[in-house]
């Protein structure tokens, strides 16, 4: 499928720099850091929810003063002491803990695609970037080159006719002729400044010069080798297809964690140690421990607990639906990187057919010997930008096939080279 890209790599080099420059994208980007902070507070989470199967501690002291009125007799002031230190372990939940820590587990496995996903989305921004402005260089020489080529044979150093001012048709042809060279020229330089501020924002780093950078290396066996392999790769092992199979289950985990809790008893083995000092007119030191099983069962005579559980298989209901919709929203975004890549390759393809037709034109111009100054200078400029057009395509087709791994969710820098 991929002839352009195997004919790209075949003329490329190593491309060093852009390995480089893709690292220190990696490393300075905000963006990543982003999801990075979330993926840590996801693993803290997780070991928070494994805090309901440890044992807990409870300790209490307090001193005071008590007072004991004995009828028919003199009242008794005493100082007081009393300590309690309980130690209690959840013996079973009827599944709410484990419904926690799978929901935790769930959370955190989310939050690493989250990482994987802007990794791609960075790199995918900083190689088109690297691609474009390689291309704004060459593009803007290329047009600098024609100009400067165009004002040399012609004569003039300006396409500017006053106005009013009486010219001659081939002074007018020569003008006009300028004036197209000089605004493509214009526009090129200013599409190069855009792909300079481009690249400092989504690469980190200033923007080399032009003999720094060299094609990056691709090849087209790291392409799906057909549309339905490209959906299939991004519904089921890209980012966004796992990002939404996760969503489902972490709507059946907190659902499985709400039915738990609002419906199955609290199973606990408790220890207690009390230590009494002259506690309620009892006087001198008193120590009690007991150990004993307790079951607790809460439960609101508002029957709210229903509520909570429908609430909890409604958002379930919609954590499907939405999974759906980005299923179907993925799956356009690979069909329209498929489609984008096949017109671009083709017209690739169409604009190197013109360059090369365009080149047997000005040969055959040449040769001729006889045509003017400014036939000689049309079919040279002719030439100039075709050749710069096919040049621009490749670029196109390059960021394409990035584009589309993008969207399957299986771009790494591994693949850039």
């Amino acid at each position: 499928m991929m002839a352009v890209l195997a004919a790209m790599s075949g003329k490329a080099c190593y491309a060093e720099s852009i390995s480089e420059v893709l690292a220190g994208a990696l490393a300075a980007s905000d963006k990543l850091k982003i999801p990075q902070a979330d993926l840590e507070s996801a693993e803290q989470h997780v070991k928070e929810a494994w805090g309901g199967w440890y044992p807990s501690l409870y300790v209490s002291a307090d001193t005071g003063h008590d007072r004991t009125d004995v009828p028919e007799g003199p009242r008794v002031h005493r100082a007081a002491h009393q300590d309690y230190v309980s130690v209690t372990q959840t013996l079973w939940d009827f599944g709410a803990s484990n419904a926690l820590i799978d929901r935790a587990k769930t959370i955190r496995a989310q939050a690493e695609i989250t990482v994987e996903a802007t990794r791609q989305s960075v790199i995918l921004e900083c190689a088109a970037a690297y691609v474009n402005l390689i291309r704004s260089y060459d593009v803007s020489d290329s047009a600098l080159k024609a100009d400067a080529n165009a004002k040399k044979r012609i004569g003039f150093q300006n396409a500017k006719v006053a106005v009013g001012a009486a010219a001659s048709l081939p002074v007018l042809q020569a003008k006009s002729q300028i004036a197209g060279t000089e605004a493509r020229s214009l526009r090129a330089r200013g599409a190069l400044q855009e792909a300079q501020n481009r690249f400092r924002t989504n690469c980190a780093s200033e923007p080399e010069k032009r003999q720094a950078l060299v094609w990056p290396r691709f090849s087209a066996n790291t392409m799906p080798p057909s549309l339905d392999d490209a959906i299939d790769a991004a519904t089921s092992g890209g980012t966004q297809g796992k990002l939404a199979a996760l969503s489902i289950e972490l709507g059946q985990e907190t659902a499985s964690f709400f039915t738990a809790k609002a419906f199955g008893p609290l199973v606990q083995a408790r220890l207690e140690s009390i230590h009494r000092d002259n506690i309620s007119g009892i006087a001198g030191y008193e120590r009690e421990q007991t150990a004993k099983i307790v079951l607790t069962f809460p439960f609101n005579l508002g029957f709210t607990a229903v509520n909570t559980i429908n609430a909890a298989e409604s958002d379930l209901r919609g954590q499907a639906l939405r999974a759906a919709q980005t299923r179907k929203q993925v799956e356009e975004t690979v069909r329209n990187s498929w489609k984008n890549l096949e017109i671009l390759r083709e017209n690739a393809e169409a604009l190197h057919n013109q360059a090369e037709m365009s080149a047997q034109m000005l040969d055959l111009t040449r040769k001729r010997g006889s045509q003017s100054v400014i036939e000689l200078v049309a079919t040279e400029t002719a030439f100039a930008n075709a050749a710069s057009d096919a040049m621009s395509a490749d670029a196109d087709v390059l960021i394409a096939a990035y584009t589309l791994l993008w969207a399957t969710g299986s771009l790494a820098t591994s693949m850039i080279e």
